[in-house]
């Protein structure tokens, strides 16, 4: 049965890809970013020389967060089991960061296959790894189906199903089922996610909720001097007493919220400067046009030299630098939730850091963890645009509130650590067992 259903997908895959190509790449040349290294995409992965002794993992994250998330479990497993790694991701962005920051750690670095039978099959061959540990929501069937001919157990980590997840598994029961169930270990990062799987029919004794990975990722702790260096840096010599208000990972139209409630700070008595961190670089041009037509000073990070020496609004349009960044700012607003957009950026690494932070209504993405930080009273989230704006003037206002905010961001943040050790042990246990 599971064979037919496998040829059914191949069938299924072939048109379907050749009719959405055209749409994928206009959208990939629009983004930038994914002429390098092509050829992984169709399976020709980098060189990797013959097993020896240790055992091979492939590990497979997106993006930039699940890559900075899955590192220290990689470089503990590397330690700890004497493993070797070979590391794919999906997105441009995230495949500059892995080469950049990963290359000691990993056998190779690539892009992911297209899920399709000819260019998987073409990078197991080439891999040809002995276990493969999957970053939170990475199911292909096509991938799932060479480890599971190949007799390689695969390890579904910091497992989560968003609402709208939950919901297009829930639809189609049996199928959903039949590809949940081919990982050998799903580790959710919750227990509320852990429930949503059982409930999909997912057999209990493969679940096991080991935390969230991403608390467990390493917080930049900058030296003040080096963070009034990096406020220098950005918004110059005026702006050491200023509030820096930052908006991280913002989609279309948080853009336009935040600059307009800086203005509105300003016109209250207020000294505020705007940091900008879109979650998509290359939106640059876009929201260059839009900041032309206001009357205020900024700077983006990748225009050299600086055409503004004491910005208002700072665009920071680089990747990998996110952490850095917020370790500068007063207060922080979480993007990707304030509709029409949905979903939420993760707000783990603001909260953890102690910087007061801010959240939409649409956090979907994060929906245990937002329920966690508004319990603990580490974080706060608005249930309209006109309240966040609200919130985050009340917090520029009262420096007591950002602190009492900012430290229960902290200790809520020490609470969930431990992830990678409950993680680790499930797989070695489960490898024990083999």
């Amino acid at each position: 049965m599971c064979g037919k259903m496998i040829w059914g997908y191949r069938l299924i895959f072939l048109p379907a890809f050749v009719l959405a190509f055209p749409y994928y790449l206009r959208r990939m040349l629009r983004r930038g970013g994914y002429g390098q290294d092509m050829q992984h995409r169709w399976g020709c992965m980098p060189a990797v020389p013959p097993k020896g002794p240790r055992k091979r993992v492939w590990a497979h994250a997106v993006s930039v967060g699940e890559l900075n998330a899955i590192r220290p479990l990689l470089e503990a497993m590397k330690a700890e089991m004497d493993v070797e790694i070979v590391l794919s991701t999906t997105t441009s962005t995230g495949y500059a960061l892995a080469q950049s920051k990963m290359k000691e750690l990993c056998l190779a670095i690539s892009y992911f296959p297209i899920d399709f039978v000819l260019f998987s099959r073409r990078a197991w061959k080439q891999y040809d790894p002995d276990m493969v540990v999957l970053m939170e929501a990475e199911l292909w069937p096509e991938h799932l189906h060479q480890a599971k001919r190949r007799g390689v157990p695969v390890y579904m980590i910091n497992a989560r199903l968003s609402d709208k997840s939950y919901r297009r598994y829930a639809k189609f029961g049996a199928i959903s089922r039949r590809l949940l169930n081919k990982p050998d270990l799903i580790l959710p990062s919750s227990e509320h996610d852990l429930e949503r799987f059982a409930a999909l029919g997912i057999n209990r004794k493969k679940l096991s909720c080991t935390g969230n990975l991403k608390c467990d990722s390493p917080l930049p702790e900058l030296p003040e001097a080096e963070k009034s260096q990096l406020r220098k840096e950005l918004f110059g010599k005026s702006a050491k007493e200023a509030l820096i208000l930052m908006g991280s990972s913002t989609w279309p139209g948080e853009e336009v919220f935040l600059a307009d409630l800086r203005q509105k700070a300003e016109a209250d008595g207020m000294d505020i400067r705007l940091l900008l961190v879109p979650r998509h670089a290359e939106r640059r041009e876009e929201l260059k046009t839009y900041l032309q037509r206001r009357n205020e000073a900024f700077q983006f990070r990748t225009e050299k030299p600086a055409t503004v020496s004491e910005p208002l609004i700072y665009v920071a349009d680089t990747t990998g630098e996110l952490s850095r960044l917020t370790s500068i700012a007063d207060v922080v607003f979480i993007g990707k939730s304030l509709p029409p957009n949905k979903g939420g950026q993760t707000p783990i690494e603001a909260v953890g850091m102690g910087i007061p932070s801010v959240m939409g209504p649409e956090m979907s993405n994060f929906k245990q963890i937002t329920q966690e930080m508004l319990l603990s009273k580490a974080a706060l989230q608005a249930k309209t645009q006109g309240e966040a704006e609200l919130l985050l003037f009340k917090l520029l206002k009262d420096k007591t509130l950002r602190k009492k905010l900012g430290d229960a961001g902290k200790e809520w943040h020490e609470r969930q650590r431990g992830a990678i050790g409950r993680t680790l042990e499930n797989i070695r246990r489960h490898l024990n067992r083999l």
